[in-house]
């Protein structure tokens, strides 16, 4: 007695998960049902003050049962109506079968290893009970002949046939046989998942299901079926013990499906159609041998009737009237015939086809119809009503619950007319701990029949839905939210609505955000509520109902924060409280609930005061990326050629990755180590393919160790180029690609400084490039500053023919100087960090000065310009204030057609702006729920790809005339372009208590002047004390508790601190700016960081510590090292006495 080793070793694993999450009260009778406690251990655990003391003592009985327990303990959990519970289940059943595998065969005992391989590998499997089947052995021993070929060497298996031919009951016969009892598709056993006729949003509902149980973490970002299959494949490829793995697909109806079950190496479909693929194609025998047919019909006779039945010729004409088919022959056998009369009756109304098209099922050429008619005609009167509302329900298992709403019967009667209903094979019932039923597609096309012809079937279906949401609505009183959780109820309660165009029904649901909540939770994605949402929305769009708009408001909602909402503890009340502050009526319905909500929990609001319209654009939607999540950039083909697809890296050490092109074509890096090179990989995604760059027409290139790579954006006559920039920064060469080669097209440039960057302009037609016209350190300070050439070139070279049509100059650097008519006065040494061209109209710059920059004209544009500051103000256009920040960070990207230009700040604030005539002509802030890293327009069009730093995807749509854009002006006496010395900005605050008053200092910069501002809190007020303009440039500001004066750095040339004598003073006079420190920066040093600050009460004493970087040139070809520099210094504040320590690591 007890657990194996490997069973008690999971236990442990899961212990705290076990412990806290499982609600054992509420699954106590069914442990007990499955005889893992008695009744004695259920009264105990009952009598537990808490679930964690339950849980404690649940686990310590659970280490005395045998594997066999655990098994149906795991079992129990599978089938909860909680997804965290049903993932739990399926995560222990998987450790135990990955530690069995661990320890060997040898070491599991046979009865143990049984339960694993048939409960276990077996998953997900329809209820089929061998009572009712034969086994067909010419049809199952071609059926396993085709799985023994595919476990060897993998493959597919496509059987196909009719309706009713018993594909499925095949199937299951075949891999039941060579699993359990020949040991194939070991260890890892298959899955099953029924298909059926169901759309693309169904279809990727299904496959993210499968994924889950298979052990795919974070299915609910995904929103694709390419992405889901691309997830599963790469999924299946990293776990070499799920090599072997087979997948069934059951009842596949559409051929382009097929594309989307690829990722599956080893696969068996079932079809009622003969698609035309390149798999092993298996016929199905579609009809029973009258042997066969005759062993069907005596598993339905409790007595031995074998010889009656075979050697009466009416039996054999009943058969042969239905054709032998075992769907037929199943129904017949269940009305349990005892007299020729009686198999009379049967071929007579089988055999007659002089009906109403419209009763005769397409494909048969007998009445199928009738012989289910026979059967419910057996039924009585109240029983046949019940049996044809179950025609309501969709073709997946139906849960006892919802047939009892359906039915308003008690759970006793429903469960008795469910077992008669399963003799009769009219359905399947598996009276289990959580009941359901299965009807074939078949019957429930039958039952979908108008009685009698007394309407349509779309009138008859409006009736049957209704109905199904009436005996919904009786069953929770109304109130949607407390219907238990069956596993159906709250996947389909919207689409039952919707079909019983029950609009009072539809408007409650959507505006029952507590229903949604449990909705969420359980479906462990947004995106189901959201498919479901969009139906409803279209059918109120359709029938032209008022309200129709305000259920998209909130389908855009959940849709622009999916990656947002945290969907295992979310609150959904307390969500819609926080987001939805513009919105009205959902923030007044939310604010509703959670008032009648208030004894359970407590909710808070956003207070909205001075609600005005924001010049602000919400994204479309949002996407939670993996945990590891994209490497520094994002990129995504061309939706001219194909569907959008969006590429990217988990673990990218580089800095691009790109798609293009017809077939899509991705990069990467590969790392060598042991060389210190770096080389670039490129593949054809599309068939999983590496390009190779060629030296000659059949010789590969061996180095090809690129600073960049760069694909044309547009295809020129079939063929796809690219272009790169060699290591050493100095050379451009053009490359086509060609089959699975790429070769150099001998069109290259030769620079003699270092090119920064490289792009493809006017469609793929021309380059621009440009590069510095001196050496640098890291930080773009030259090397030589006694004698170098502040300028940058830049050059458009055309691709056909190859040549250059233009050449222009700009500043390379900003040194010491102040340009009155930029917005506010420039500091000094802002370098050039990116430049994008524009010719929409006007030909035009976009320059980037480390976060300060804007459009420059280039008609009649000369370098000289620059010089004289009033002319140049009729060629340069800087960018708004607001957007400009002096951060290298700072970072532009343009659209394809050149009329928007996106900008992100170093704070992660996104702003886009169009442009006209070389002018910026309005903008719009991009709104998002964390600070921006990454963005790029999607290739040919105007929407936005925005990645943020929690690693979530965000798309916008740009070209909107109803946006709320805002005039840029230009005029040199607008106040809003020009700031007034009341316009400032805080770089810098600290705050200590001294004297016993809250303190609170700000450092501001104002349009020409540093200001030092000090706040005293013991008022309860933020009125400022004291204003306090300084003479010095600073950065940081800090003040401790209980000393008397303040303490400001300059960071910027040189590193000086500073004490402000006095600050608390009201006396402006006595006030003094005494400087403690001043140290020369090295050469080459940057970017200069405060990493610690301290005040020593005891002795007076100030102690800082600075860090910095400083790059130093080696050799004659410039090659950089970094040097890092810590600096710690202490300053006596009553003698003055200040030490340095310092320290370098190379």
């Amino acid at each position: 007695m007890g657990l194996s080793s490997y069973i008690e070793e999971v236990i442990e694993q899961n212990y705290a998960t076990i412990n806290s999450d499982i609600p054992f009260k509420d699954i106590l009778i069914e442990l007990r049902a499955a005889h893992i406690l008695s009744d004695d251990e259920v009264e105990e655990l009952q009598q537990c003050r808490n679930n964690k003391i339950r849980g404690f003592e649940f686990i310590r009985i659970l280490k005395s049962r045998n594997d066999k327990d655990f098994i149906r303990f795991c079992k129990i959990l599978k089938g909860s109506q909680i997804a965290n519970i049903q993932k739990l289940g399926l995560k222990l059943e998987s450790e135990v079968d990955e530690n069995s595998i661990a320890l060997g065969n040898d070491q599991i005992h046979g009865s143990q290893r049984s339960v694993t391989s048939s409960e276990n590998l077996l998953r997900n499997f329809p209820p089929t009970l061998e009572s009712d089947y034969v086994l067909r052995e010419q049809f199952n021993n071609t059926i396993c002949n085709g799985l023994k070929q595919i476990d060897q060497s993998g493959g597919h298996i496509l059987i196909h046939g009719m309706p009713g031919c018993g594909k499925t009951v095949a199937v299951y016969q075949a891999v039941c046989q060579l699993i359990i009892e020949e040991n194939y598709f070991k260890p890892c056993g298959c899955y099953w998942a029924k298909i059926g006729d169901i759309s693309e949003q169904q279809l990727l509902a299904v496959l993210r299901s499968l994924a889950t149980r298979i052990g795919i973490e974070n299915t609910e970002s995904i929103s694709s079926l390419d992405e889901i299959n691309a997830k599963i494949e790469l999924f299946l490829e990293r776990n070499n013990k799920m090599s072997n793995l087979l997948f069934i697909f059951d009842d596949v109806w559409n051929q382009k499906y097929f594309n989307y079950l690829a990722f599956a190496k080893r696969s068996i479909i079932t079809s009622r159609f003969n698609h035309k693929i390149s798999y092993i194609c298996i016929p199905a025998v579609e009809y029973l041998t009258d042997d066969e047919a005759i062993l069907v019909l005596e598993k339905h006779q409790n007595n031995n009737n074998h010889y009656k039945l075979t050697n009466n010729k009416l039996v054999k004409q009943a058969i042969h009237s239905c054709k032998s088919l075992p769907l037929a022959i199943s129904i017949i056998a269940g009305l349990n015939l005892r007299c020729d009369e009686e198999w009379q009756d049967i071929v007579k109304i089988i055999s007659d086809k002089d009906l109403p098209s419209e009763v005769l099922v397409s494909g048969y050429d007998f009445n199928l119809f009738a012989t289910f008619q026979l059967s419910v005609k057996r039924l009585n009167e109240r029983e046949q009503q019940l049996f044809r509302l179950l025609g309501v329900f969709k073709a997946v298992p139906i849960p006892l619950q919802s047939i009892v709403s359906l039915w308003s019967v008690t759970k006793v009667m429903a469960t008795t007319i469910l077992k008669k209903l399963n003799q009769r094979s009219l359905l399947k019932f598996v009276d289990s701990h959580s009941p359901f039923c299965v009807l074939h597609d078949l019957i429930i096309e039958y039952l979908q029949q108008p009685i009698e012809h007394q309407a349509s079937i779309q009138q008859y279906s409006v009736v049957l839905n209704k109905r199904l949401i009436d005996g919904y609505s009786m069953q929770c009183q109304g109130k949607w939210f407390r219907y238990p959780h069956d596993g159906y109820y709250y996947q389909y309660l919207l689409y039952h609505a919707i079909q019983g165009e029950d609009y009072d029904a539809i408007q409650q649901i959507m505006s029952d955000f507590k229903w949604m909540n449990l909705k969420l939770k359980l479906d462990n994605t947004i995106y189901n509520l959201c498919m479901d949402m969009d139906e409803a929305v279209d059918y109120l769009k359709t029938n032209k109902t008022k309200d129709w708009q305000r259920y998209q408001q909130l389908v855009r909602l959940f849709r622009r924060y999916e990656c947002n909402l945290q969907i295992k503890t979310i609150d959904l009340v307390q969500a819609l409280l926080t987001l939805a502050v513009d919105i009205d009526w959902i923030r007044e319905r939310a604010l509703e609930l959670a008032k009648e909500n208030n004894h359970d929990n407590q909710y808070w609001k956003i207070k909205v005061i001075n609600h005005e319209v924001e010049n602000t654009v919400e994204p479309l939607k949002s996407k939670r990326m993996d945990k590891n999540g994209f490497g520094g950039c994002i990129a995504a083909s061309n939706p001219c050629y194909e569907n959008l697809r969006i590429i990217g890296t988990e673990y990218l050490l580089g800095n691009d990755c790109q798609l293009n092109g017809q077939e899509t074509y991705g990069l990467d890096y590969e790392d060598i180590p042991k060389q210190y090179k770096w080389k670039w990989k490129a593949y054809n995604i599309d068939y999983n393919e590496e390009l190779h760059f060629m030296a000659k027409e059949d010789q590969l290139l061996e180095n090809h160790s690129f600073d960049d790579l760069k694909f044309c954006p547009v295809i020129h006559d079939s063929n796809l180029n690219l272009v790169t920039v060699s290591r050493n920064k100095k050379q451009v060469k053009i490359w086509r690609i060609d089959g699975n080669r790429i070769r150099c097209m001998r069109k290259q440039k030769s620079i003699k400084y270092k090119i920064e960057s490289i792009e493809w302009i006017h469609n793929g037609s021309k380059i621009m490039l440009w590069w510095r016209k001196y050496e640098y350190y890291r930080n773009f300070m030259p090397l030589n500053r006694r004698n170098w050439i502040n300028e940058c070139q830049i050059k458009i070279w055309q691709f056909q023919p190859w040549q250059c049509l233009q050449s222009i100059q700009v500043p390379a650097l900003f040194v010491e100087i102040e340009k009155p008519y930029l917005p506010i006065a420039w500091p000094h040494n802002l370098t050039l960090t990116s430049v994008h061209y524009i010719n929409n109209n006007t030909e035009c710059l976009v320059l980037n000065y480390c976060g300060r920059g804007g459009l420059l004209m280039l008609e009649n544009y000369d370098l000289k310009l620059w010089q004289d500051e009033q002319t140049i103000e009729k060629y340069f256009y800087p960018f708004p204030d607001f957007i400009n920040c002096f951060d290298a960070s700072f970072d532009t990207t343009m659209s394809d057609d050149q009329q928007f230009i996106a900008t992100i700040t170093g704070s992660g604030k996104s702003y886009v702006f169009r442009v006209a005539n070389g002018q910026l002509q309005s903008y719009i802030e991009l709104k998002c729920s964390s600070p921006l890293y990454s963005f790029m327009f999607i290739p040919g069009n105007n929407r936005l790809l925005v990645r943020d730093q929690t690693k979530s995807l965000y798309e916008y749509v740009i070209q909107d005339d109803n946006l709320p854009w805002k005039i840029v002006r230009y005029d040199k006496n607008d106040v809003d372009q020009h700031p007034s010395q009341d316009d400032e900005r805080i770089v810098d605050h600290s705050c200590a208590y001294i004297n016993n008053n809250p303190i609170v200092i700000h450092l501001v910069h104002k349009a020409r002047t540093c200001n030092f501002k000090v706040y005293n809190l013991q008022q309860q007020s933020f009125q400022t004390q004291m204003d306090l303009t300084l003479n010095g440039g600073y950065s940081n500001c800090y003040i401790y508790n209980d000393m008397q004066s303040a303490i400001l750095v300059q960071t910027h040339p040189n590193i000086v601190i500073t004490q402000l004598l006095n600050f608390l003073s009201q006396d402006m006079d006595i006030i003094q700016e005494k400087v403690l420190w001043n140290y020369d920066i090295p050469q080459g040093a940057w970017p200069i960081d405060i990493k610690e600050s301290r005040y020593r009460k005891i002795d007076d004493t100030l102690i800082m510590f600075f860090a910095m970087k400083q790059d130093l040139p080696k050799g004659k070809d410039c090659k950089h090292l970094r040097r890092h520099r810590f600096i710690v210094i202490t300053i006596n504040l009553r003698n003055g006495q200040t030490k340095s320590y310092q320290e370098e690591d190379s």
